[in-house]
């Protein structure tokens, strides 16, 4: 196996020196990625490949690892973004699924991933996504960069653009990314700020996995935190039942979280008062969305 990776990497690594031969400028670089799309293809199927040996057996494959390690270290800079990408998803799925085996490998890469959060959208989307596996499965490592990896994602999930196509699906993982943060670090931020902020981001609405997590991060903050999800006296209640609203009627949600949203809907209706919950099912009655859902929504809150 070891053989072959080396194989495809010699072979991309020959192509991308052809082409990078006579780059000067900006215009350069832009041809020279077209140039390297097709040997481009066979780098993500490299990495998806290695990405599975490491979810499977990165026991029996630590030495094969660590000679990687190098490889995707050069890319992490690149000025192909393929390359930076491809090193980013390296990264995570050393960190997701390595544990504390492939620790000593990413761990010093943390401060290029944390940069990557600024890099054009597939680069971003694949380090956003890397920062918060950091950010919920290795904590200690994560801490050092906590601050900065948090005023990075409110500025990518803020910008003017975010919200395109081009940007939405790395929008969406930066959402997700800052739901873990909070979720695995709370104790070491101002919820009270953080968790609103959180919230005013929603819904969203891309066909990206990480809307299902979304929505089960909402459900969380809303059983321990309720006050800074409804508002200290439920005033925020008819829009967070506009929010769950859209999460029923996103197909990205699956069956299991649905029942996590009716479970959260049934604590509303143990919890709040019943002038907030009259409130709450005016305000939701007179928002556009499907009536069906809307329906199920007031029945369940006021059953």
């Amino acid at each position: 196996l070891e053989s072959v990776i080396n194989v495809m990497f010699d072979m991309y690594t020959a192509a991308r020196e052809q082409v990078a031969e006579d780059m000067e400028d900006e215009e350069d670089v832009q041809f020279a990625s077209s140039c390297l799309k097709e040997t481009s293809d066979v780098l993500f199927k490299m990495t998806e490949i290695i990405g599975s040996i490491i979810k499977l057996a990165a026991p029996l494959f630590v030495a094969t690892l660590w000679s990687l390690c190098p490889i995707y270290a050069s890319m992490r800079t690149s000025y192909f973004e393929t390359e930076s990408m491809v090193a980013a998803c390296f990264y995570s799925d050393l960190a997701e699924f390595g544990g504390e085996l492939t620790k000593p490998m990413f761990t010093p890469w943390l401060p290029f991933i944390v940069e990557m959060i600024d890099h054009p959208a597939d680069v971003r989307q694949a380090a956003v996504y890397g920062l918060g596996v950091t950010a919920e499965l290795h904590p200690d490592v994560f801490l050092v960069f906590k601050n900065e990896v948090l005023q990075g994602l409110h500025r990518v999930i803020t910008m003017e653009d975010s919200r395109e196509e081009e940007n939405i699906f790395a929008t969406e993982n930066a959402i997700c990314a800052l739901g873990k943060i909070i979720q695995h670090h709370g104790e070491s931020l101002d919820i009270g700020y953080e968790i609103p902020k959180w919230i005013s981001y929603l819904p969203t609405d891309s066909k990206d996995e990480e809307t299902d997590i979304i929505y089960k991060q909402f459900c969380h903050f809303a059983k321990l935190h309720p006050a800074h999800v409804f508002g200290e006296n439920f005033e925020l209640l008819g829009h967070m039942l506009t929010l769950i609203a859209e999460a029923f009627q996103s197909p990205q949600v699956k069956d299991e979280t649905k029942q996590i949203l009716t479970q959260t809907l049934q604590d509303i209706r143990t919890n709040s008062p019943p002038a907030a919950i009259q409130s709450a099912v005016q305000f939701t009655e007179h928002h556009n969305g499907n009536e069906t859902i809307k329906q199920m929504i007031i029945s369940t809150i006021s059953a």
